[in-house]
């Protein structure tokens, strides 16, 4: 490492002595040659690249989770309900459904609810799931719930989202303000008729019913469409997706 060190400083003496300008250059193996202006690195790193155990921060319950040094002040699980590991997808839920997703079945409870009969049903409150529909405190404990939709758009305005593989699966990185990051797995969806497929396409269900809804059929979710799409979106609620819970 310290010979790698070196010879990136030669290169950028080098520069200075010929060109009268500090800069690094950076030769890839694989042939591309990447320049930086010394005055903007602040600072060059060597070593392994970080991994979601250097973000941990410890356990609410039993569950590990990250600050991400957001605004809201809002925890982020590591991982997905039922997940092992932050790459994997965990249960899949219905919206509204505490028990994992039954791929062969199409339809959901709520399904064709209006927003006034969840309402009446204590299903929502103020367009939100209550704690006994809350698939995330139900299966993690009161500590844990699911996101609503101005803690996913929080998500995507104040952290950074880069493209990457974890264990050879496909999601994004989630930077936020600390440093700190999450990986959301690109895990898609569980429905009759796919089953539960793992591809580039990522689904998370939010708290939040859609309350404009004509059809009495749709909630809101983040949608993660690779390489560089993300948005919050809305669909029908007997789909199958993750939760990735919070915590306050």
């Amino acid at each position: 490492m310290k010979k790698v060190l070196l010879s990136i400083m030669g290169i950028a003496l080098f520069g200075t002595a010929v060109y009268a300008e500090t800069f690094m250059r950076v030769n890839i193996t694989d042939g591309q040659v990447d320049k930086y202006d010394m005055e903007k690195v602040a600072e060059v790193y060597f070593g392994e690249e970080e991994t979601v155990a250097d973000s941990l921060e410890g356990k609410i319950g039993n569950y590990r989770y990250v600050d991400l040094g957001l605004p809201s002040g809002l925890k982020w699980a590591a991982y997905n309900v039922g997940a092992k590991a932050a790459e994997d997808h965990g249960y899949y839920f219905a919206w509204g459904e505490t028990e994992p997703k039954n791929p062969t079945n199409k339809n959901s409870v709520w399904k064709g609810v209006s927003v006034a009969n969840l309402t009446a049903k204590g299903v929502i409150d103020g367009g939100r799931l209550t704690v006994n529909y809350d698939a995330a405190t139900v299966n993690w404990g009161s500590s844990w719930r699911m996101p609503t939709y101005a803690e996913f758009d929080e998500l995507l305005k104040k952290c950074t989202w880069a493209w990457t593989t974890l264990n050879n699966v496909g999601g994004y990185k989630v930077t936020g303000p600390s440093g700190k990051f999450i990986f959301f797995p690109a895990v898609s969806c569980c429905n009759a008729e796919t089953g539960i497929f793992v591809g580039v396409n990522g689904y998370y269900w939010s708290a939040n019913v859609r309350e404009d809804n004509k059809d009495n059929d749709s909630a809101w979710f983040l949608k993660m469409i690779s390489p560089s799409s993300r948005s919050i979106d809305r669909g029908g609620r007997s789909y199958g997706y993750p939760i990735r819970p919070v915590s306050e």
